[in-house]
């Protein structure tokens, strides 16, 4: 079985930090697990643990495809939190300016996806690079999610969506670690 997902990787080509975002949310470290610079993306379809047989088969597909897609600039702006901000388990910083490219993008990986079996995704698409994981049984405290509250509409930095990947997603005690087996480069 692999872990397997199809992403669109941010800050690639520019700076991959944001000092006082970065700054502010290690003060939680206690609270929160971080998700590593080098690993931020924007999620289009999350496939779970795949037979190996079937995870060959979409390699080979996703290795087929090509893309009549310009790269696109968006903006990394505002921070939130998944579900709501009163009892979080994810914090993310959202992906805005290419709303309507996203879209086509996700409706495309999911058309990809049913094809092996998937079935679509049921939440609405909300693009965001998720900057960390509540750990489990932790409340966040009030100067935290009211800085989340207040920073709701911050600008972080922008990004270029230039490629779509398929990546490997391996569990490690100190956090997953993602490996690119494949990707399509936008033109």
């Amino acid at each position: 079985m692999r872990r397997i997902f199809i992403a669109v990787p941010l800050l690639r080509k520019s700076d991959r930090s944001f000092p006082e975002l970065s700054f502010e949310l290690s003060k939680y470290s206690s609270l929160i697990k971080a998700v590593e610079p080098r690993y931020y993306h924007l999620t289009l379809k999350f496939f779970g643990s795949v037979e190996e047989d079937l995870c060959d088969r979409i390699i080979s597909s996703f290795n087929g495809l090509s893309a009549d897609f310009s790269p696109v600039a968006a903006e990394i702006k505002g921070l939130g939190c998944f579900p709501n901000t009163a009892d979080p388990s994810v914090i993310w910083a959202g992906i805005r300016g290419a709303d309507r490219e996203l879209s086509v993008l996700h409706r495309l990986t999911e058309d990809f996806a049913s094809g092996f079996g998937f079935s679509p995704e049921t939440r609405p698409f909300s693009p965001h690079l998720t900057l960390g994981r509540v750990r489990r049984g932790r409340r966040l405290p009030l100067s935290l999610r009211n800085y989340i509250r207040d920073n709701g509409e911050t600008f972080y930095g922008k990004t270029l969506i230039s490629e779509v990947v398929l990546y490997e997603s391996k569990l490690k005690p100190e956090g997953p670690e993602y490996y690119e087996i494949a990707k399509i480069e936008l033109k």
